[in-house]
């Protein structure tokens, strides 16, 4: 019975330190929001610092086409042209993946000149209003563990004053292929 109890104490010791060094977004600090011109959107792509799902960065995409990765904490934007968007967040897929975290989240919209926009990704430990998925941890009755952790995913649009709330804690991540918007 000791066994058991030290290796549950170990599991839990690793379990804590991956989450304490899940990787988070390292560039620098927002400070404020980029000025729209009349003849170009600002969208905001803003993600929730959090642990669930910390240690793994998500894609966004404009129209199919890849556009920046974001990791905890992190943010960044685009300069848009009026006309109709889709905006669309994936993970990057690891193998043994569940199908939850293979499936792609999407919004449309249709962006007008001189205005701001933004797209949250918010994700949260447990059951809550977004999409909830199950992931299989362990059926072992040896190891003293849940047999499923649920993750709250959500992704799409925000009040402004919602999203100044999470900018202030973010920090910058340069677009694929190192465009900077600044």
């Amino acid at each position: 019975m000791n066994k058991i109890r030290i290796l549950n104490r170990f599991l839990l010791s690793l379990v804590v330190a991956a989450s304490l060094s899940a990787c988070s977004a390292t560039g620098p600090k927002f400070s404020s929001l980029a000025k729209p011109s009349e003849d170009s959107a600002v969208v905001y792509f803003v993600r929730q610092s959090s642990n669930a799902a910390g240690a793994r960065a998500i894609n966004i995409a404009i129209n199919g086409v890849p556009f920046a990765e974001l990791h905890s904490g992190g943010y960044t934007y685009a300069r848009l042209k009026p006309g109709q968007y889709e905006f669309e967040q994936s993970f990057n897929v690891i193998y043994g993946d569940v199908a939850a975290l293979r499936h792609k989240r999407n919004v449309e919209a249709s962006v007008e000149g001189g205005k701001e926009y933004f797209v949250l990704f918010l994700a949260s430990s447990g059951r809550g209003t977004g999409e909830t998925i199950y992931i299989p941890v362990s059926t072992s009755p040896v190891i003293m563990m849940p047999t499923e952790i649920a993750f709250d995913f959500r992704f799409g649009f925000a009040e402004k004053q919602a999203a100044l709330k999470l900018l202030k804690e973010s920090r910058y991540e340069n677009p694929l292929g190192g465009t900077a918007n600044k």
